[in-house]
């Protein structure tokens, strides 16, 4: 009776946390954030699990394990830096998997990490953590906010196409010391991201887009006298979805 209530209480407690994450505006996002964060805890007490998360010839699995390894012993900032990307994930993250769905967006997460990780694999420069997917999904966002802006810590106003240009610079600077040539084959996914979320690409950003900006569904709203495509309504609400954005990152960045 004990191990068969046992049994109920652990499966009460799985489908308590499944339904919680389903209810979550990002779950997948969360699930990156939160299972990072305890990779990289994990690691600390056993520096031989990150070992097994990054990619050689006898673990072919590194390709797509690599974000999740990450070393922070040996520096002050290792923590500091695991914060600071799990923060960008989560507010970047979060935002563009509300508009691309958390399946497309699990699939865009995932096609990032590979793209990494076979470049990485192809030139021989070791690649781990999450800086390099999240990088994706920065630019990514700044595609579609190219215009917005946000106070760096309340001081510093930095629009989405600055982000983007310091996150590329940031790949360079991480990869381009060793192997200049692998740094500059490193901009390569990110200027997919920005080409992808642009709606420049024949796979659409958003599910049923079949990408192509100028591609739009043709029908006609009338209101009073005026008539007014879908195209029209589109435009007002990605507008909307702007400022709002826009207020909820100035908002956190100027808590910091």
């Amino acid at each position: 009776m004990r191990e068969f209530g046992e049994s109920r209480h652990n499966g009460n407690v799985a489908n308590d946390l499944r339904s919680w994450f389903a209810r979550q505006r990002a779950p997948f996002t969360l699930f990156l954030a939160v299972s990072i964060g305890v990779a990289a805890l994990v690691a600390l007490l056993s520096p031989q699990a990150l070992v097994g998360l990054t990619f050689s010839e006898l673990r072919p699995w590194g390709v797509l394990t690599y974000p999740w390894a990450m070393d922070l012993r040996g520096s002050s900032m290792g923590l500091i830096s695991l914060v600071f990307l799990i923060v960008l994930l989560l507010q970047f993250g979060s935002t563009t998997e509300g508009e691309m769905g958390t399946g497309r967006f699990a699939a865009f997460w995932g096609a990032a990490a590979l793209m990494y990780g076979l470049l990485g694999a192809a030139l021989h420069v070791a690649v781990y953590g999450p800086w390099l997917p999240s990088s994706v999904l920065i630019v990514a966002w700044c595609a579609r906010n190219p215009n917005a802006t946000i106070m760096l810590y309340g001081i510093l106003p930095l629009r989405g196409t600055w982000i983007a240009g310091l996150t590329a610079l940031g790949v360079v600077v991480s990869y381009g010391a060793q192997n200049p040539p692998a740094a500059i084959a490193m901009l390569l996914p990110l200027g997919l991201a920005w080409l992808f979320a642009a709606d420049r690409l024949p796979l659409g950003y958003r599910a049923g887009n079949g990408g192509g900006g100028s591609r739009r569904q043709k029908f006609t709203v009338v209101r009073g006298a005026k008539e007014y495509d879908d195209g029209y309504f589109d435009d007002v609400k990605a507008r909307e979805l702007e400022r709002e954005e826009r207020e909820r990152l100035r908002k956190l960045f100027e808590g910091k």
